[in-house]
């Protein structure tokens, strides 16, 4: 149900409108794996709208962790130049 919403590079949002127990349910799926998805439950209307929204927050923390491995591997060539 989500794959096509994960692979698409043009889709930010994913409203997913279902009743409790299956919102829940995808809801704790995303909770314990590691997909950059922030959720929120929009309590208009009956049922309620479970909103999937993709984040960077992986990219971003190994990005500066790249960063900083570029800056070590400097440090060591110049180390290894002198």
């Amino acid at each position: 149900m989500l794959t096509p919403f994960l692979q698409s590079p043009t889709e930010k949002v994913f409203d997913y409108v279902k009743s409790e127990r299956y919102r829940k349910s995808v809801e704790s799926a995303i909770k314990y794996t590691e997909i950059d998805l922030k959720t929120e439950t929009i309590r208009k209307g009956s049922p309620y709208t479970l909103r999937l929204t993709k984040t960077q927050v992986a990219h971003k923390k190994k990005h500066k962790q790249w960063k900083k491995d570029v800056e070590l591997l400097k440090k060591l060539e110049d180390i290894k130049a002198e």
